[in-house]
C-alpha cells in the first residue's frame, strides 16, 4: 500500500452535500473521473472524499461511538465559534486517551453533514506527540532493563508469570455472593484502577468502586487475577458492557448516552 486514496460518502443530493463540505467546513471542490456515477469530489489536503449519489446509511443520534471523518483544525473554540455563528449545531466530547496525566485530554466537536454524516473537528495531532513520547518511554526502559537484567533468566520468569497469570477462565475462581472482604486494598492500585474506569471500553468501565475494593481484596491485590475474573464473568455472559462517554450538547447540556451490551464470542 502506498496511501489512502480517497473516501467515498453515499449521499442524497451531491449539489447540497458540495456546499456543505466546501461552504460550511471550508474544504476545496477538485475535479475527477466520475466513473459510471453521479456525484462530486472534495479534497481534504491529504486525502479526497468522493460524494456519490444515492441511499446514505448513516449512524443515529444516541451516543458518538460511530465512524466519521475528522479534520485536523489549529484551534477547536475557534472552530465551535465559527459554527455557532453560521447556526450550526454541533457536539463537544472529551476524550481521554491517558486519564492520569493532566493535559490528557482532547476536546473534540462533532458535526453532522445534510445526510447525517459524522465530521469532528479536532487537534489531534497532540495525540501523535503523545504517541511517540509513549513510544520513547518505552523504549527507555526496554533498554535499562536489558542492561540490569539477564535476558535468558528474564524471559524464563515472564514466562512463568504468564502461565500463572492467564489460566484458563474457568480455573479462575470468582466472588461468592457473601464473601466478606478481609484483606486490606492496595489504594494506590484501586486509584489506578478508578482512573480506568473513564476509558470508553476499558473492562474495568462499568465496574463500581464497591466492586473493585472487593475484587482487590478478594484476590490479595492480584490486578492480572482481577482482570481474569471479569473476562471470565463477560464470557460467561457472552456480552461486554460498555459506557459511552458524555458529550456536550450545542446548547451547553450534557448528556450522558444509554449504557449498552456488545456481545462477545
Amino acid at each position: 500500500m502506498v496511501h489512502v486514496n480517497h473516501i467515498a460518502l453515499v449521499v442524497s443530493d451531491v449539489g447540497r452535500s458540495l456546499g456543505f463540505y466546501t461552504q460550511v467546513l471550508g474544504l476545496e471542490q477538485t475535479y475527477r473521473s466520475d466513473f459510471d456515477r453521479y456525484g462530486g469530489w472534495v479534497s481534504a489536503k491529504n486525502v479526497d472524499i468522493h460524494l456519490i449519489k444515492g441511499n446514505p446509511v448513516v449512524h443515529g443520534p444516541d451516543n458518538l461511538i460511530v465512524g466519521h471523518i475528522a479534520l485536523e483544525v489549529e484551534n477547536v473554540e475557534d472552530a465551535k465559534t465559527k459554527l455557532q455563528e453560521d447556526g450550526i449545531s454541533y457536539r463537544m466530547n472529551s476524550t481521554v486517551p491517558n486519564p492520569t496525566i493532566k493535559n490528557g485530554v482532547v476536546n473534540q466537536i462533532f458535526v453532522r453533514d445534510p445526510d447525517g454524516y459524522y465530521i469532528e473537528f479536532c487537534e489531534c495531532d497532540s495525540l501523535h506527540e503523545y504517541g511517540k513520547k509513549l513510544e520513547e518511554e518505552r523504549r527507555t526502559i526496554v533498554s535499562s532493563f536489558s542492561r540490569a537484567v539477564g535476558i535468558k533468566e528474564k524471559f524464563i520468569e515472564i514466562i512463568k508469570r504468564t502461565k500463572e497469570r492467564t489460566k484458563c477462565p474457568n480455573e479462575i475462581e470468582d466472588i461468592s455472593p457473601d464473601f466478606t472482604p478481609n484483606h486490606p486494598v492496595d489504594e494506590t492500585k484501586l486509584e489506578n484502577l478508578l482512573k480506568r474506569r473513564q476509558v470508553y471500553g476499558d473492562i474495568i468501565q462499568p465496574i463500581e468502586e464497591k466492586e473493585l475494593r472487593k475484587l482487590l481484596s478478594f484476590t490479595m491485590n492480584d490486578v492480572p487475577k482481577l482482570i481474569q475474573i471479569l473476562k471470565k464473568r463477560n464470557s460467561l455472559a457472552k456480552e461486554q458492557i460498555l459506557v459511552p462517554p458524555t458529550f456536550i450538547e450545542t446548547d451547553g447540556r450534557f448528556l450522558q448516552p444509554p449504557v449498552f451490551k456488545m456481545p462477545i464470542s
